[in-house]
């Protein structure tokens, strides 16, 4: 069991799972944009992310338009919603990305598939972002999607506004606290949130405040357990 009130943002376990995404999307769409998703793949690693996308802009484009009001059209809508990364140096992420996302709501929203949509949170403003998953949780009659809405809007609200950051977290604990989040549930991530460590016990030269949880295997540990020994600590994302 976790102690949610010691946990640091679970040792960040969570990004090693983090892109399971492309598996998940290709079970539930089809061999057809499987297919093309791994030709991308393999461009990616020949030319690079970047050119890659570049490559691939209109395929996608047009099998998106091909197999419109679909799941497999959906898939490769969420793929172009993705790819909007490549234009922030444009200055036209956001701008872009907002419309786009408010339209795949519009037109797939009882999809179980836009629980992708709030894990892309960083493609948008902090005020688009709230009214787009505001929009999808009235929109989809999955829990999994409402439960991602909230989640995603938290930590995307927890510097800028971090009261209203709180209310998603208490209420993604309260409405779905039970429901599965990759190796955990939804409940103790929000707790993890909710109670996280005093910034004035995270000092350079202090002792590490306890941390407490499970292991990849599932098993319980705590940081205290390994006090003198040398521990590496790995934390790192999937961007």
């Amino acid at each position: 069991m976790y102690r949610s009130n010691r946990l640091l943002g679970v040792f960040t376990l969570i990004g090693a799972f983090a892109w399971s995404g492309l598996a998940d999307l290709n079970a539930a769409t089809g061999a057809g944009l499987a297919e093309l998703e791994l030709r991308f793949e393999s461009a990616n690693k020949e030319l690079g992310a970047q050119k890659a996308y570049e490559s691939f802009q209109e395929e996608f484009t047009a099998f998106a338009r091909e197999h419109a009001g679909t799941e497999e059209g959906l898939g490769a809508e969420l793929w172009l919603l993705r790819m909007h990364w490549w234009k922030r140096e444009a200055g036209l992420m956001q701008k872009e990305a907002g419309p786009f996302a408010r339209r795949l709501v519009a037109e797939y929203g009882k999809s179980a598939a836009l629980k992708r949509v709030p894990e892309f949170s960083y493609l948008f403003s902090a005020k688009d972002f709230e009214d787009i998953c505001e929009s999808l949780r009235l929109a989809t009659p999955h829990a999994e999607v409402k439960a991602e809405c909230l989640y995603s809007l938290g930590k995307k609200l927890e510097r800028s506004n971090p009261e209203r950051a709180r209310e998603m977290f208490t209420e993604l604990t309260r409405e779905y606290g039970s429901l599965q989040y990759r190796y955990i549930t939804y409940g103790e991530i929000a707790a993890a949130h909710l109670a996280r460590h005093d910034k004035s016990s995270l000092k350079v030269g202090e002792r590490a405040p306890e941390v407490i949880g499970t292991d990849v295997n599932g098993e319980p540990m705590k940081l205290s357990d390994y006090r003198g020994k040398v521990v590496v600590l790995d934390f790192w994302g999937d961007w």
